[in-house]
């Protein structure tokens, strides 16, 4: 058994605190409407980043100290589940800067809408 030793054991940890204060970011703006959302950009730049670094493990060899519990054929999934992680991360960024300058999609309906109640 490998036993994962350093920082990178602390990853996990890392992604779910700012995944938990992006959520809770998500749900102050039911209350405080605001086209900012800093703390959203931010956690999503380290979940690409994390991602990146993940791929960079996996290609140099580093699967096993990644990840200790899967097996060699294991990797192909986790490479898979890392890109498609880093595609969520940018759409998920793209979102943001769309809501952040009034140019999203949703925005715009509402707009619309409530521009037919006048």
């Amino acid at each position: 058994m490998v036993n994962t030793t350093g920082l990178i054991k602390w990853l996990p940890v890392l992604l779910l605190i700012v995944n938990g204060a992006i959520a809770v970011e998500q749900v102050g703006k039911y209350w405080y409407r605001s086209h900012d959302a800093p703390v959203t950009k931010w956690g999503y730049w380290i979940q690409f980043l994390a991602n990146i670094g993940i791929l960079m493990g996996l290609a140099t060899g580093q699967a096993t100290t990644l990840f200790p519990f899967f097996a060699t054929k294991g990797v192909s999934y986790a490479v898979i589940a890392t890109i498609i992680g880093l595609l969520f991360s940018l759409l998920i960024e793209r979102r943001v800067w769309l809501i952040a300058h009034d140019r999203d999609t949703y925005y715009q309906r509402i707009q619309a809408f409530v521009s037919s109640l006048n």
